[in-house]
């Protein structure tokens, strides 16, 4: 791999470079956003805004529960766009024994979590599960 050769950058480049300069880590916190009015402990929530794009991190573990709703973690610092292809999510950890993933609902700060074959997971099926998660997206 080269190094960044910086006699090479043009305007754009440098315009951009300069704003990830100026971003600096916030904190968020997530939050049930299931309806079911879940309290999460183990929280942790930081990102990092640069111009229109979010890197939103976050932890969460799950409580006991037999509730039936759609598992949602909400509290995302801002809005997600409603661009499929912009919303995009990641676990990086899951100890809930499935292959699962994270996507931003369309114009809103939740995410909801799907089977890698595209259905919803609920909440009772997360009950104790910890989740490091992370979410790149546009607003």
């Amino acid at each position: 791999m080269n190094p960044l050769d910086l006699h090479t950058l043009d305007q754009k480049s440098w315009a951009f470079l300069n704003l990830i300069g100026q971003s600096k880590l916030e904190t968020w916190t997530p939050i049930d956003a299931s309806g079911a009015g879940l309290t999460f402990t183990g929280v942790d929530g930081r990102y990092i805004r640069v111009g229109p794009l979010i890197f939103a991190f976050g932890e969460v573990i799950y409580p006991a529960t037999v509730d039936g709703s759609n598992a949602k973690i909400g509290g995302f610092p801002f809005a997600g766009s409603n661009v499929g292809s912009a919303r995009a999510g990641n676990i990086s950890y899951g100890n809930n024994g499935a292959g699962i993933y994270l996507l931003m609902d369309a114009n809103s700060g939740s995410a909801a979590f799907y089977t890698l074959l595209g259905g919803a997971f609920t909440n009772a099926q997360l009950a104790g599960a910890t989740f490091f998660f992370q979410s790149f997206y546009f607003t």
